[in-house]
């Protein structure tokens, strides 16, 4: 019997048959991501985790086996760091719960499987936000993505990076007893997640932006902010090109301190006139998108 097909049997003992395959279907649907400049690539194994402890013992048979290990989130990257041409793919995407809400110390405890509409979904109602709402890839992707990929996205020119409002991370080392951390004040057990430099070197940075080659990430404590109870899209589009006008009109915006300057574009107007009645781009509390031409 091969390895992989050894670890293939330990591997269903610790997620159960319904969550494994090494079905030529499973691997097709996993063997890109969203780029089509990257061939496919097929993984041996494809593995979808609900617990901290089911990802502990997947890493513990692959490093039995000598076999590849690759987290994947929602597979909305543009680099390819979602696919593997071997070993075991780990999909996070069952790991997806909003377990903490704290409004006290403004934070959350997530699943990194979780995507940025699910947050949003369930935040906003609330009156909160995650500050940034996504990267560009859309809200297919995950948190965990981007924490791995130090993604920015709608709300970081305010409030940062994704990975800037990361107070900790629980964590799952490739070591081979798949040894399980926590990062910041969450690595004191009599702590809450509240800060990201707790009682030690600041752990959380070495997962951030490492593209999961550090660990697999599981869950992370995020910073939330009170969403504002009035907004306003607004869409500026230049006639005509010019640099320097680019320039004046990102500084102009910028200090009026917008939530988030989404990116200045040379697309031509009518791109950016089917936005204009847009019913979801519309706030009962606000007047909805401005296009300015």
């Amino acid at each position: 019997m091969s390895k992989v097909k050894e670890a293939y049997g330990e591997i269903e003992s610790v997620v159960g048959e319904d969550f494994v395959s090494d079905k030529d279907f499973m691997k097709a649907a996993y063997s890109r991501n969203v780029d089509p400049a990257f061939p496919d690539r097929w993984a041996d194994i494809i593995v979808r985790p609900e617990t901290t402890e089911e990802v502990s013992g997947i890493v513990k048979v692959a490093n039995k086996y000598k076999l590849r290990m690759v987290p994947r989130g929602g597979g909305a990257d543009l680099v390819g760091g979602s696919t593997t041409d071997s070993g075991i793919l780990i999909d996070m995407t069952r790991m997806n719960k909003l377990e903490v809400v704290n409004k006290d110390d403004y934070y959350i405890i997530v699943g990194v499987g979780i995507t940025w509409g699910d947050l949003l979904s369930q935040l906003l109602p609330q009156g909160y936000t995650p500050g940034v709402t996504g990267p560009g890839s859309g809200y297919a992707a995950t948190i965990g993505g981007g924490l791995s990929n130090s993604t920015a996205g709608g709300g970081s020119t305010k409030y940062g990076l994704v990975p800037d409002n990361c107070l900790g991370l629980e964590v799952v080392l490739p070591n081979p007893e798949g040894t399980i951390i926590r990062t910041g004040s969450w690595a004191n057990k009599y702590a809450a997640p509240f800060c990201r430099y707790g009682v030690s070197p600041d752990f959380s940075g070495v997962f951030l932006g490492d593209v999961g080659t550090m660990g697999i990430k599981v869950k992370a404590a995020m910073r939330i902010y009170r969403e504002h109870p009035y907004k306003a899209n607004r869409v500026f589009i230049l006639k005509k090109y010019d640099y320097n006008k680019v320039f004046l009109l990102a500084k102009k915006i910028r200090y009026e301190i917008p939530d988030g300057l989404l990116g200045l574009s040379s697309f031509p107007p009518f791109y950016f006139a089917q936005f204009k009645n847009v019913p979801q781009f519309k706030d009962t509390k606000g007047p909805g998108v401005t296009v300015t031409l």
